[in-house]
């Protein structure tokens, strides 16, 4: 190659070099700006999650209270204990995992309040001998499964 030519050959070369590492850079950033999305979307519908009770469950559960206030008023401090601890689970937001054995009790006070105004009409069979209970989930993963479960039974 004569000695004229290299510097048009070494522009070239450095031209095409800039423009694939340009490419490169832009492929880079949108990924990552669609990975952080993913992320953001994610987090999103888990703060939705946990931010779902229905409002006709906690009338429901005042009206429970209110009614066992005289006649069982022990079942009634229970069910307030049993309604502050779901309460006190969905408002938290600092917590993003918790385990399974935590989310079980969770939800076995949720049925125990349920069980309280459904009395027989609800039964609740659990099969959890096959799973360990260090399992981590994502908080207030189980309860709503199970409040759908005994709405919509």
């Amino acid at each position: 190659m004569p000695a004229d030519q290299i510097p048009t050959v070494l522009a070239r070369n450095m031209t095409v070099s800039g423009i694939i590492a340009a490419v490169l850079l832009r492929h880079m950033t949108i990924h990552a700006r669609w990975r952080s999305q993913i992320k953001a979307e994610a987090e999103a519908r888990l703060d939705a999650l946990q931010a779902r009770m229905r409002p006709h469950f906690l009338f429901n559960s005042l009206n429970t209270i209110a009614s066992l206030l005289r006649s069982r008023p022990d079942q009634a401090e229970e069910l307030v204990l049993d309604l502050a601890d779901l309460f006190r689970t969905s408002l938290r937001r600092d917590q993003r995992w918790t385990t399974l054995a935590d989310e079980t009790a969770l939800a076995r006070r949720y049925l125990n309040i349920e069980q309280q105004r459904l009395g027989d009409r609800l039964r609740v069979e659990w099969r959890l001998d096959a799973l360990p209970e260090d399992a981590l989930l994502p908080p207030l993963s189980l309860q709503p499964l199970v409040e759908n479960a005994v709405y919509h039974a």
